[in-house]
């Protein structure tokens, strides 16, 4: 058992080094293709959307039992996806090349969701919430530094493009594919439930579960917030701060080993007793760097606050997200992660479409209502956090 879920989260890791190398890298290739700011929001903000529908629909098909197929199968789409990408480039044949790029988004969006579900069929911990988190974070960086480091070389005299980018997503993808497909992963089978009664009977638990109802709207906010600032941040690195494709590349590698560090630091040993530390150090010091920013209304404000974000993005997961999907029935626990990630992505249309917006507006006016965001989201945080101590103490 223990050696399938290695090689589970091995898969894990091809995987998120395929999105290190396509996704840290996307917004610019659309650039390069003719696609303004403006644009690329639009279409990112409309594929956040298109994966809450993915998800609906895809309620009343997976059961535990069809969870590995359901992944293969979405692998596989994606894969054809990114190849027919990597040869529309340069066609300026924008509405094809806008719909493929929806249609990538929300596939990596559904395998994204349903990677957890797939480990807990291993085992159901709070802390492998956290590992994954970390190993995909970690191979995320790898393929960062891919592009980092090959961007613009030319090797046997082929330039390092963000089109060879993609080529390489697509091997690592094939890669995640077939281990997962060799997996031997043996679940009961189960009788076929009916996507409704799933989702009346979720929505009945959490209409009155008040620690849900919180967490959710955490979720909601939290994603907005975040969004509005790291939506787009290659664009706002090269846009905005006017840093090259390299130098963005560079720091964004940089900044996400550093996160990787801390990461792993805090989910080893510094992991607050008192989560209410850990909300603040999280969230607390993001909401100030970003007031920071408002106020500054520079370059370097805006650099601190992006830096801040993405510093903590991997931190503290174990805490302020594996408690709330860990205590759900195993029964309702994909279609709750399902809820919560529609829910994010949602909120992350919003963020990215009001990012896209304050590109032309003013970048300082981002930071200003991502504060606001936040300071909500924290006391959403809090309150969450409160009402499941309680249960722990009555259960």
């Amino acid at each position: 058992m223990k050696t399938k879920l290695k090689w589970i989260l091995i898969a894990i890791g091809f995987f998120a080094l395929s999105r290190g190398l396509w996704y840290n890298y996307q917004s610019l290739w659309l650039r390069d293709n003719g696609l303004s700011v403006a644009t690329i929001s639009t279409v990112t903000s409309l594929s956040a959307l298109g994966c809450v529908c993915a998800m609906i629909l895809f309620f009343d098909f997976i059961t535990k039992s069809r969870l590995k197929k359901f992944v293969c199968v979405l692998l596989g789409l994606k894969i054809i996806t990114l190849i027919t990408l990597f040869f529309m480039n340069g066609s300026n044949l924008y509405v094809p090349i806008k719909l493929l790029i929806l249609l990538d988004i929300v596939l990596d969006t559904e395998i994204v969701v349903s990677i957890y579900p797939l480990l807990t069929l291993f085992n159901k911990d709070d802390k492998l919430y956290g590992k994954k988190d970390l190993i995909n974070s970690s191979f995320y960086d790898i393929g960062i530094c891919v592009g980092a480091i090959f961007l613009g070389k030319t090797i046997f005299n082929i330039e390092i493009n963000f089109n060879i980018f993609i080529l390489l997503a697509i091997v690592s993808c094939m890669i995640a594919f077939f281990i997962i497909l060799k997996t031997d992963i043996k679940t009961k089978k189960e009788k076929r439930k009916n996507s409704n009664d799933i989702l009346c009977n979720l929505m009945q638990f959490i209409k009155k579960d008040k620690i849900s109802k919180y967490y959710i709207s955490f979720v909601f906010t939290m994603n907005i917030a975040f969004n509005l600032v790291t939506g787009l941040k290659m664009l706002l690195l090269t846009e905005i701060i006017h840093f090259s494709d390299n130098t963005a590349s560079t720091y964004l590698l940089c900044i996400s080993i550093i996160s990787d560090i801390v990461g792993i630091l805090i989910l080893k040993k510094y992991t607050f007793k008192n989560n209410l530390y850990n909300i603040l150090v999280k969230f607390g010091g993001r909401g100030l760097v970003f007031l920071i920013a408002f106020l500054a209304n520079n370059i370097y404000g805006y650099l601190l606050a992006l830096t801040y974000a993405l510093l903590f993005a991997n931190s503290y997961s174990h805490v302020t997200d594996a408690p709330y999907i860990n205590r759900i029935d195993s029964d309702y626990q994909f279609a709750f992660s399902n809820l919560r990630d529609m829910t994010s992505y949602v909120a992350q249309s919003i963020g990215i479409f009001l990012c896209g917006i304050f590109f032309d507006v003013g970048a300082r006016w981002l930071f200003l209502v991502a504060f606001i965001f936040i300071l909500l989201q924290i006391y959403l945080a809090i309150r969450a956090n409160q009402l499941r101590l309680k249960e722990k103490r009555i259960f």
